[in-house]
């Protein structure tokens, strides 16, 4: 199938217009990066937003990407950071990083070694960045700093795990509940 903007335009407005977040997500995208409809800052942030307000984790590491390079919004590493956090606690390996670098950093968090080296080695089977950033943190942490880094990696695991879980639960619920009004 041959690649068409206009066409894929039009099936993302259709599933934004319609609360979708994935479609909010893509339509965003395509307006943030041109493709299929002439780029608009303004738009792209404003459908990025509404997707990520919805806990689309894709759209949130998004909104972080465009608080920290001030892109379509004023550059403010506050925000960038708690963006990160909201994709990073949904289990997406690229906002885990992002996030530890705001820790490493102390860029919209305070500056803390330990929750930088839990959240790269939470991404670290997913993104070689992370583990690279993780072993480089093992060379200038205390022995005592890398076995809570450790112990937090597992308590953000499972919170990570367990919000999954609830969010899948909750899909299930509403999706049962759609079936039953039919």
């Amino acid at each position: 199938v041959a690649k068409d903007g206009l066409e894929a335009m039009k099936w993302y407005r259709k599933a934004a217009e319609q609360g979708n977040p994935t479609g909010q997500c893509l339509l965003g995208m395509a307006y943030r990066d041109g493709e299929g409809v002439e780029k608009n800052v303004t738009q792209a942030m404003a459908w990025l937003r509404k997707s990520a307000n919805q806990g689309n984790e894709y759209a949130q590491c998004s909104m972080g990407f465009a608080y920290e390079g001030g892109n379509g919004v004023e550059s403010d590493y506050v925000p960038a950071a708690e963006w990160y956090r909201k994709a990073a606690e949904r289990g997406y390996p690229n906002a885990q990083v992002c996030l530890a670098n705001c820790y490493y950093n102390g860029r919209g968090v305070n500056k803390c070694l330990v929750e930088a080296y839990a959240w790269f080695n939470l991404a670290a089977p997913y993104e070689t960045s992370a583990e690279k950033n993780r072993n480089g943190l093992e060379r200038v942490m205390s022995g005592r700093q890398i076995s809570e880094a450790q112990a937090r990696t597992r308590q953000l695991q499972a919170m990570v795990e367990d919000k999954i879980s609830h969010d899948q639960m909750a899909l299930r619920k509403a999706q049962a509940l759609g079936q039953r009004k039919r």
